[in-house]
This record gives structure tokens, sequence and C-alpha cells, in this order.
């Protein structure tokens, strides 16, 4: 990212964490009706058992949208207790969470797409999708890579 100033660089960032935070409360929707259907929802919540990552989480996603969504999302993961200790430490989770959920939907797209007797219009919309996924890979690549790059010590 040479020649971006470091408020340009901040803005890029931040409005790249918002874009995956989104796309996170996204999966969490989904996640959180198949969850439902499966009745684990209300013990992957509570995995948050350190109270500090518990507030750190909490924190994290109250500058989102859907901040319950974000927060159930990010506390269904196994490790959160032990992976999260800083913001960043929450976003990368979020982004990490984010990219194998976005991986996932690319193979089940594929998966369609090589369906026979799919007509060229269907075709278009599939690859049309895939190029969008593929896309959004990208951005997620690129979000990890800033996030690995950025100063802990600063502010988000």
């Amino acid at each position: 990212m040479a020649g971006v100033s470091n408020n340009n660089r901040k803005k890029l960032i931040l409005g790249a964490l918002a874009t995956v935070l989104l796309i996170s409360a996204f999966i969490g929707i989904v996640v959180g009706v198949k969850s439902r259907n499966s009745g684990s929802h209300n013990s992957n919540v509570q995995s948050i058992t350190d109270s500090e990552a518990h507030e750190i989480v909490k924190s994290s996603c109250s500058a989102t949208f859907y901040p319950e969504l974000c927060y159930s999302t990010i506390a269904s993961h196994p490790e959160v207790s032990t992976k999260v200790k800083t913001q960043k430490d929450a976003i990368e989770l979020a982004v990490s969470m984010t990219t194998k959920a976005v991986k996932l939907s690319y193979v089940k797209i594929q998966k369609l797409s090589k369906r026979r007797g799919l007509s060229p219009r269907q075709m278009r919309g599939l690859n049309d999708c895939l190029e969008m996924v593929s896309e959004t890979l990208d951005e997620l690549g690129q979000v990890t890579k800033d996030l690995e790059e950025y100063d802990t010590k600063k502010s988000l």
C-alpha cells in the first residue's frame, strides 16, 4: 500500500473491517438459524467463560450494525477465550471465521455450477457468484495482511 497516507490507510482498514463485520453478521444469521434448529445456539454463546474476552468481544461488536449477531458469531468459536486478548484479536478471529465460511460457499457454488442441465443464464449467474466470492476472498486476504501489519498498540 505504498503511496497511501496514514490517514487514508486507516480509513481503508476501518472500511475493510466494517465490511468484514457485515459479512460476519450475514454468516452469523445463517449459523444462528442453523444452530437454533439443532438446539445448540445457547451453548455456543456461553463458550466465552473468560470475562476479559467477553468484554473485548462485546466492545468490538458494539460498533457494528448487529452487535448481538456479531457477538454470538464470534462467541461460537470454541477457542474464543484463549484467542481473544485484544480488539485486534477479536477482529482477526471474525475475519478468519468469515474467510472459512466464504471458502465453503465458494466450494458449494462450484459444485452447483458443475450440475448438468443448467441453462446458460443459470451458468452466468453462478459464474458471477464465483467471481464475486473470489473477489471477497481476495479482499479478506488483504484485510488479514493489513491486520498482521497493524500495530496492536494503535487504537482501531
